[in-house]
């Protein structure tokens, strides 16, 4: 297994043609993540580590599935897999050290929103919940609360992020209380991250934020790329004019 160097990332492309997310395009052109292929000059399988999530393609191989030292990946990675081809590999490898479960892809579909929809919703929140875009004060307040470090956590730090990335939090009493940011970007896009602390969901924060996001993004000729890992995400995604399109198989370590 050879990393790939950061001048050589395109050799991926054709190998990560059946994984659509926008996760590998970031790593492609070497804004986020780090690959591995078996043979720079003719790759037949190859590995993908964005965040929190390992894309696998092309010849199931064993050692692609573990990390330095032969260990397996930490717990809390999603493995998403180009066939089914690897599905028995990793649960022969992770045995109940993995969970199989269900995500959902979201169709890609360009410029299909409606701006007057997304400002509509932009500005529904009630009177005790206000709506910000992150500057560096709610960076720092993001990094430093755990549960919705994913907004910023893939960034170096605040120069990056403000170059970078974009989001949007909703706070209410001084605490942030839901958020939707940019999790990676690219040069054509961003993937959005949506998280809402369980004490204030189904209020309309999450599709207010999106909304904000999602404008934000288009006004910058960016692409909100969206993927689902519920089918309560597939409903946000819908209501803001996204399509679904079917569900695919991924693996999160324990």
């Amino acid at each position: 297994m050879i990393r790939v160097a950061d001048s050589q990332k395109e050799i991926l492309e054709p190998l990560f043609s059946n994984i659509q997310d926008s996760l590998i395009i970031s790593c492609i052109q070497n804004y986020f993540g780090t690959a591995w292929v078996d043979d720079v000059s003719a790759p037949a399988t190859g590995r993908v580590i964005s965040g929190g999530f390992v894309f696998l393609a092309g010849e199931p191989k064993e050692e692609f599935l573990y990390g330095e030292g032969g260990k397996l990946l930490r717990p809390e990675m999603m493995m998403i897999p180009d066939s089914p081809r690897w599905h028995p590999l990793i649960e022969r490898e992770y045995g109940e050290q993995c969970q199989k479960m269900e995500r959902y892809h979201i169709k890609k579909e360009g410029d299909i929103f409606d701006r007057d929809l997304l400002r509509k919703y932009a500005g529904s929140l009630a009177e005790d919940y206000t709506l910000k875009e992150i500057d560096h004060a709610l960076y720092d307040s993001i990094m430093a609360t755990e549960w919705c470090r994913d907004f910023c956590s893939q960034f170096t730090d605040w120069e990056h992020y403000h170059e970078k990335g974009m989001g949007f939090a909703v706070c209410k009493d001084g605490m942030i209380v839901s958020g939707a940011s940019s999790y990676t970007s690219y040069r054509e896009g961003i993937e959005i991250q949506i998280i809402t602390h369980e004490d204030y969901r189904k209020k309309g924060l999450a599709l207010a934020c999106a909304s904000a996001l999602m404008l934000k993004a288009l006004e910058h000729n960016l692409y909100p790329n969206w993927d689902a890992g519920n089918m309560a995400s597939v409903g946000v995604a819908t209501k803001l004019g996204y399509h679904y399109d079917k569900p695919y198989a991924a693996y999160l370590s324990k």
